[in-house]
């Protein structure tokens, strides 16, 4: 496809729209396409020189610019899983997500920098759990490239996703799933 304009808000919010009716149809049909309109328009946004990065143009920008790239950000790291591909969005996912608040949303300000860079409100998903998919999807394409390149060494794949574990499961990281973040978010509690 190739691209003739620039594309606008409105055609970022409508292509993962209808990429996620093909993403959760069993992934059928020509969904690429569609996320690959709003990924433009997102990089876009979040590459704008006016901002320091990416973190102030997704703190700056509107609402529904906000739900746009966070929404195509999450259907990029679900076709990445599905196409074994590097998510477009990792290096970003990083630098805006890494660090940024993990909590309640609904104990913070609306439009504060902490909503504005959790993904909770939107897709009901912590910030690390996205990083965490996004990472063991780019785990699976690199392993997938060394196998057909027959270099893979099983030692360097248990020493990438032990690297992986230890970031997200560890217990002096800022999440540890030992300790729920929200009352009954693994479960109802056990009874006495």
């Amino acid at each position: 496809m190739r691209i003739h304009k620039p594309y606008n808000e409105g055609d970022a919010m409508t292509n993962p729209n209808i990429a996620s009716s093909f993403l959760f149809s069993d992934g059928r049909g020509n969904w690429e396409v569609w996320l690959g309109i709003a990924s433009q328009h997102v990089q876009h946004v979040l590459n704008d020189p006016r901002f320091c990065g990416p973190e102030e143009a997704l703190q700056r920008c509107s609402e529904s610019m906000e739900f746009i790239i966070k929404t195509t950000m999450w259907f990029d790291v679900l076709a990445s899983v599905m196409t074994q591909q590097v998510p477009r969005f990792l290096q970003m996912h990083c630098r805006i997500f890494n660090n940024a608040f993990i909590g309640d949303p609904l104990t913070r300000g609306a439009g504060s920098e902490e909503t504005t860079t959790s993904m909770l409100p939107v897709m009901g998903c912590e910030n690390k759990v996205v990083l965490a998919i996004a990472e063991i999807s780019n785990l699976a394409h690199w392993k997938e490239s060394m196998l057909r390149r027959g270099r893979l060494s099983y030692p360097e794949l248990v020493q990438r996703g032990l690297a992986i574990e230890e970031m997200f499961l560890a217990p002096n990281t800022p999440v540890n799933p030992i300790v729920p973040l929200q009352p009954g978010m693994y479960g109802p509690p056990a009874l006495a």
